[in-house]
């Protein structure tokens, strides 16, 4: 009984002596933004934010004042033509709020958690929406052979055209895709796929599976599989970081498609922003490189991305490590065929972001490799010189 007496008289004496908040407001601007997975902007989507303490909507982009809570601020984006957004965006609790145990006493700090005044959202949120599958093109089987290319040079096209309407018909079964298709070409076709091993350097591995589904002049899509989880993600020209989740894996992967928008430069940089706090990256090609993954051996060529990457916390001055990715790209594989991403722990930043040793390797595709030995026929060959 003595102790819930002491503590009857220490909140009679909080309250008393001074039991108001000092933590601020209970509101706070904030602005929501929606994109595409693929880096492009979704103007005029209308997002619901909703928490314990009210529900507000606005257009994107937009901002409004909402209401503090200790709870999860959810958002919800509708818009035509894009399946819906939602996003989950934490609450944080503000340094001030342990000052108030000093200032407030106990009493001032259940008022900062009941008003909400205590905790905030970041200022800026993000909402992430995905464009509606569009109409297929006709089945490649369905195409003339010289048709069945996505993308043809101008200076040859019109020569594969009118073979096409020259070309008789004949008896028998149509050839497939890929007996159609040349093996050397360097741009993937819809269909194609691709088998990787990701590791994260703490023991796990995973392996998933990545299949082409629409290839334009200016758009690439795929469908990445693991297990049964499946999801789909547009790519557009230029060098960008792209992350998604499925399965309980975080897949990122660094401008697969790179070489089919364009000739891969062989020198120079280029900025690329891959983190909202921290300065542009720098992207460099450092030239030809062989590189030996389980698919095979393949002569590729480097890009290599370094930069810092800034850290802020509530608790703590802004932070910093250095972050780089390296990817390799090989036309036989028409997309690339390994990846790194490499970013030490570093002071205090070790205490917010653990160590990134990711690795991604090609382990298989859909169609022949045939311009290149295999890993293990080509370790099997330097063994054989060795011994003579």
């Amino acid at each position: 009984m003595r102790i819930y007496l002491l503590l009857s008289i220490l909140a009679v004496a909080s309250l008393t002596s001074g039991c108001a908040s000092v933590t601020g407001n209970t509101t706070q601007n904030v602005t929501v933004n929606t994109r595409e997975f693929s880096g492009g902007e979704v103007r005029g989507a209308v997002c619901d934010l909703s928490n314990s303490k009210g529900r507000w909507q606005i257009t994107t982009p937009g901002s409004t004042t909402i209401n503090r809570s200790n709870d999860n601020m959810q958002v919800l984006c509708k818009k035509d033509g894009f399946e819906v957004g939602v996003s989950s965006v934490s609450s944080t609790v503000k340094a001030e709020m342990f000052g108030n145990i000093i200032l407030g006493g106990g009493i001032g700090v259940i008022i900062d958690h009941s008003t909400g005044s205590g905790y905030e959202y970041p200022e800026f949120m993000q909402v992430f929406m995905r464009a509606l599958s569009r109409p297929q093109l006709p089945a490649q089987s369905d195409l003339p052979p010289t048709a069945s290319a996505v993308r043809l040079p101008s200076e040859t096209a019109a020569a594969s055209q009118v073979a096409a309407v020259q070309q008789p018909s004949r008896p028998g079964p149509v050839p497939t895709r890929q007996e159609r298709r040349h093996e050397h070409d360097p741009n993937p076709q819809v269909g194609d796929s691709w088998t990787y091993r990701y590791s994260d350097g703490y023991g796990r591995t995973e392996t998933y599976k990545v299949r082409l589904t629409i290839n334009t002049a200016t758009e690439i899509e795929d469908e990445i599989r693991i297990g049964q989880g499946r999801q789909e993600i547009q790519f557009i020209p230029g060098l960008e970081l792209t992350s998604r989740s499925i399965s309980g894996l975080t897949v990122r992967e660094f401008s697969p498609y790179l070489q089919s928008f364009g000739p891969i430069e062989s020198a120079g940089g280029s900025s690329v922003k891959l983190f909202d706090e921290s300065k542009p990256f720098v992207a460099r090609f450092m030239g030809t490189e062989r590189v030996s993954v389980p698919a095979g051996t393949f002569e590729a060529q480097k890009l290599v991305v370094e930069g810092t990457q800034f850290v802020r916390s509530n608790f703590a001055p802004v932070l910093s490590r250095d972050y780089k990715i390296t990817v390799w790209y090989a036309p036989a594989a028409r997309r690339f065929v390994k990846m790194t991403i490499s970013a030490p722990e570093k002071g205090l930043a070790s205490s917010l972001l653990s160590a990134e040793r990711d690795v991604i390797e090609l382990v298989e595709t859909s169609f022949p490799l045939t311009a290149e030995k295999s890993a293990a026929a080509d370790s099997a060959e330097r063994s054989a010189r060795l011994l003579q």
